[in-house]
């Protein structure tokens, strides 16, 4: 084949496939036209297409379903919850078990104990489940009689337990009797 040949094949090829595009066009659009509601149909002239496309007024947004929890998780941020002690309770010392469930990089969670004047009490680290997965954690503390908050959550990869930003922060205030 020349290379006249080839230009001419080549530009056959492409005026097929300009042709078969625009007839799909004109297939496609032609019946849309007339799925107008409230307006007449709409008519194609040759050499032109025509497609308007108007919302049904059958169709109807609704709100989204909400969704009430089984179980009030103690106050967090994410996904790591303190199940005991509870909240506002007041428990017997010194030695105290904070337990809970968590999820964390490497199954790595932080906690600090604050005093009831914000002072640092004690720090440390627990395990609970990794990745994703959720898995409980306890921990124990020797506590002398007074007000605390402790402050569970994810350190950041790589960085220093308590210099990061807390990520799926839970905290809980109670009293030592």
């Amino acid at each position: 084949m020349t290379r006249d040949q080839h230009a001419s094949a080549g530009s056959r090829a492409g005026n097929r496939a300009r042709l078969a595009g625009a007839a799909l066009l004109v297939v496609v659009a032609l019946p849309l036209a007339g799925c107008q509601t409230g307006s007449p149909a709409a008519s194609a002239t040759p050499g032109s297409t025509v497609a308007t496309v108007s919302p049904s007024p059958s169709i109807q947004a609704t709100a989204a379903p909400s969704v009430t929890p089984t179980r009030a998780p103690t106050p967090a941020t994410g996904s790591t919850t303190i199940d005991a002690p509870a909240a506002g309770a007041t428990v017997g010392g010194p030695t105290i078990t904070v337990s809970g469930t968590g999820t964390a990089f490497e199954a790595t969670l932080v906690y600090l104990v604050l005093g009831g004047d914000g002072s640092s009490v004690s720090q440390g680290f627990t395990t609970a489940g990794a990745n994703g997965e959720m898995g409980p954690f306890s921990f124990d503390l020797t506590l002398d009689p007074g007000t605390y908050t402790v402050k569970v959550w994810e350190p950041g990869m790589g960085e220093d337990d308590t210099s990061a930003p807390p990520l799926n922060l839970a905290q809980v205030t109670f009293t030592v009797s």
